[in-house]
């Protein structure tokens, strides 16, 4: 007679657990999707760390007219260039250069499957591009800017 008890009270706890469970939490788990201007970035580019939302830099970039990339393997740098834009990041460091000025990324960057994953949100904003999350989806939308870079 103890076992169908057991049984009832863990499938009781079991209910209750799951519609007291917030709704962020049950997206715990699981990588959102990013849009750049309407196409959907490959889940293997867009990386979950510390709470923050990291894209590979070079999905932002080539889905961008305008600007060139390089890559700098012994500092493990990256320099956009466009018309009027002049960025560097450089992987494990927080500081960026922006034209001619120094900013602080709340977040470092890092090499993740031979791709280097930058903050979503700063790497959006520093090329000039809107950004909006869309909480009950889990999306990040990015979007705008100046079509002058």
């Amino acid at each position: 007679m103890k076992y169908p008890f057991r049984v009832l009270l863990g499938l009781l706890a079991a209910v209750l657990w799951y519609t007291v469970l917030p709704w962020d939490e049950a997206y715990a788990g699981s990588t959102p999707d990013v849009y750049i201007d309407d196409v959907r970035l490959q889940q293997e580019h867009v990386v979950m760390k510390d709470n923050r939302i990291f894209i590979a830099f070079t999905d932002l970039v080539q889905l961008r007219e305008g600007l060139d990339m390089e890559w700098n393997h012994v500092n493990k740098e990256i320099e956009i260039t466009g018309s009027k834009t002049y960025l560097v990041i450089t992987v494990g460091k927080s500081t960026v250069i922006k034209d001619e000025e120094q900013l602080e990324m709340d977040a470092e960057p890092f090499i993740h499957e031979g791709k280097t994953m930058v903050p979503l949100r700063f790497a959006s904003e520093a090329l000039g591009r809107e950004i909006k999350w869309v909480k009950s989806e889990q999306t990040a939308y990015v979007s705008g800017g100046s079509t002058d870079v």
